[in-house]
């Protein structure tokens, strides 16, 4: 019988990875409506007590976390199917450089035609160096994510000697743009410019998740409640220091290009960065063991279903906020402005219970998400079947 490459089936899924990453996905949903500047609030409603209160918890239990997880669980769930493939003796590379085009490709349309906030496309670029670093040793991978940990550093040493100058953050004037050219001139004038600035921490992440799934970090620890206590009460300590360490006065963190104390203050935001980043990662570690210390009871494993079922349709769950909500928001009903904090924070529970029943309805007919479907058939340079019937015995990916 030949051997050939297939998406993974349910019997041969990561139950826990799923379930991390349907978690991520309710706190990218949540991020959504928390970061205000995406739906705006109504004015004067931000000295409102119910704003006060939400904006602070998402500040301290949401903003940037969810992403962090989501860029840690692709990393790890790209060395596991690098793993796969070695084991089956199956080159890889093609499938992984067809993956990374497709999500390139739904990642740019995300933002220009809905919201600029779009992760697609800058993982789908990142995700190619970790496709060059698939069949490295650990110590490569070590290196490489201390390398990637450096690259803001790098990247303004290198804009300071050959004289360019910081990248000026643009001015967007959307004022009478529509969505989809407002969407364009911020990709343009201030994303884009700043790529590197802002998404090595997710090709950080990548490597990270890479290394611990090599030592299959979380199907082991998953498996000891100790250390799912020890995973917690260290994750706790390290975010309280992350947010009680005066870090602007141990390391002031603004870098002056045409100061004479450049080298200097380069110097604080390295050290500001690479320090204050792992402790930053404490509240995702709590997240983690929370989540498999409850999928090692049976009651609670069964209540974190559909989560898991959201985590199995990551990229459909993704988009599918935006794709209803932007719409609604920004050009249908207009009410961009217009909607208390509040009102916010219950449409996207109201929305995430809502993704929780859709997601394993789907599942129960559908072998893939419907987004998940697209990318996979392009990955794999076939039509994927999508309803749901007898599987063959094949080599599974989990693509």
């Amino acid at each position: 019988m030949t051997t050939s490459l297939q998406p993974v089936t349910e019997s041969n899924r990561e139950q826990s990875l799923d379930t991390l990453r349907g978690f991520a996905i309710v706190g990218v949903l949540f991020a959504l409506f928390t970061e205000w500047e995406n739906f705006g609030i109504p004015p004067g409603n931000e000295q409102s007590i119910s704003y006060i209160i939400i904006n602070k918890a998402a500040v301290i239990f949401l903003h940037g976390k969810a992403y962090n997880l989501l860029a840690f669980l692709f990393g790890y769930g790209f060395a596991l199917q690098v793993s796969r493939a070695r084991r089956n003796n199956i080159k890889i590379l093609p499938f992984a450089i067809r993956r990374a085009l497709g999500l390139f490709v739904l990642g740019t349309l995300h933002a220009i035609l809905l919201r600029d906030g779009d992760i697609l496309a800058p993982y789908a670029i990142c995700s190619l160096f970790v496709i060059l670093l698939r069949n490295c040793n650990n110590r490569v991978i070590i290196f490489s994510t201390l390398i990637a940990l450096c690259i803001p550093t790098f990247y303004f040493l290198i804009r300071k000697w050959t004289g360019m100058g910081p990248v000026q953050w643009g001015m967007v004037q959307d004022v009478g743009l529509g969505l989809i050219e407002k969407n364009l001139a911020y990709l343009l004038q201030r994303w884009y410019p700043h790529i590197i600035e802002i998404h090595s921490l997710s090709l950080l992440l990548f490597l990270v998740g890479m290394y611990a799934s090599r030592l299959k970090w979380l199907e082991k620890i998953q498996k000891n409640p100790k250390q799912l206590n020890i995973l917690f009460a260290t994750g706790l300590i390290l975010y309280l220091l992350f947010f009680f360490i005066p870090w602007k006065k141990l390391f002031p963190a603004t870098v002056d290009f045409s100061s004479s104390y450049f080298y200097k203050e380069l110097l604080f935001n390295f050290l500001n960065s690479s320090i204050k980043l792992p402790l930053s990662w404490g509240i995702d570690l709590v997240y983690i063991s929370l989540i498999l210390h409850l999928r090692r009871n049976n009651t609670t494993g069964k209540i974190l279903k559909p989560l898991t079922n959201m985590g199995k349709m990551a990229l459909t769950n993704y988009l599918l906020p935006d794709i209803f909500f932007i719409p609604i928001f920004l050009v249908i009903f207009d009410l961009y402005s217009k909607v208390t904090a509040m009102q916010q924070i219950l449409m996207a529970t109201a929305f995430a219970i809502f993704l929780g029943w859709f997601s394993t309805w789907w599942l129960k007919r559908y072998n893939f998400g419907p987004f998940e479907w697209l990318l996979r058939s392009f990955t794999y340079w076939k039509w994927q079947q999508l309803k749901k019937k007898a599987i063959s015995k094949t080599t599974e990916m989990a693509f």
